[in-house]
C-alpha cells in the first residue's frame, strides 16, 4: 500500500472525526441553550401562565416574579396576541419604573397596588422610548404589560379593579 496514500485517508478520516465532534458538540450546546430559554421550568426561566380579569375581560398572562424574570420581562419577544399579557409581581410596594430595553412592540403599562386597584396608566409606550423610564405616581405592587391600546379599547381607568 502506497504511504503517502494510507496518510492521505488517515488524515481524512481524522478531519471528519473532527467535524463529527464539532457539529455534536454545537448540536448538544444550541439543544441546552433551547431548553434554558425556552423549554425549561426552572427557576430564572419560569413563566406561569395564569389570567387576570381588567374591565371586564381575560387576559391570558406571564408571571414574572423573580428578579430574573421581571429585569427580562417582555423583552426580545416578537408581540403580545390580543388579550395576552404579562403581570410583574413584586415582594413589596414601591414605584417601580419600567422601560423599554430590548422591545419589538408598543405596550400599556399598569401599575396595580396591593389591593388589586390601577393606580396609573401609560398608554402606547414605544420600543423606540428607550432609555426613557416611565414611572407610575403612586405606589404598586405589581404592574401589568399589556398590547398597545388595550386600556383604551377596554376604557381601562385609574381606580378599576383587577382581579388576579
Amino acid at each position: 500500500m502506497n504511504p503517502a496514500l494510507y496518510t492521505r485517508k488517515s488524515e481524512m478520516k481524522r478531519k471528519i472525526l473532527f467535524a463529527g465532534i464539532i457539529f455534536s458538540l454545537c448540536t448538544l450546546g444550541f439543544g441546552m441553550y433551547w431548553y434554558v430559554a425556552y423549554g425549561s421550568k426552572g427557576n430564572a426561566q419560569r413563566e406561569s401562565q395564569k389570567t387576570v380579569e381588567v374591565a371586564g375581560t381575560i387576559i391570558q398572562i406571564s408571571i414574572a416574579d423573580t428578579p430574573e424574570l421581571r429585569e427580562r420581562g417582555l423583552g426580545g419577544r416578537a408581540n403580545l396576541v390580543p388579550n395576552e399579557g404579562m403581570l410583574f409581581i413584586f415582594p413589596s410596594e414601591g414605584k417601580y419604573s419600567f422601560w423599554m430595553k430590548n422591545m419589538r412592540f408598543p405596550i400599556d403599562i399598569l401599575w396595580i397596588s396591593a389591593d388589586k386597584k390601577v393606580v396609573d396608566i401609560w398608554h402606547h409606550a414605544r420600543p423606540e422610548s428607550y432609555p426613557l423610564a416611565f414611572t407610575p405616581k403612586a405606589v404598586a405592587m405589581y404592574v401589568l404589560e399589556l398590547p398597545a391600546d388595550f386600556a383604551t379599547h377596554n376604557n381601562v381607568r385609574i381606580g378599576d379593579m383587577v382581579s388576579l
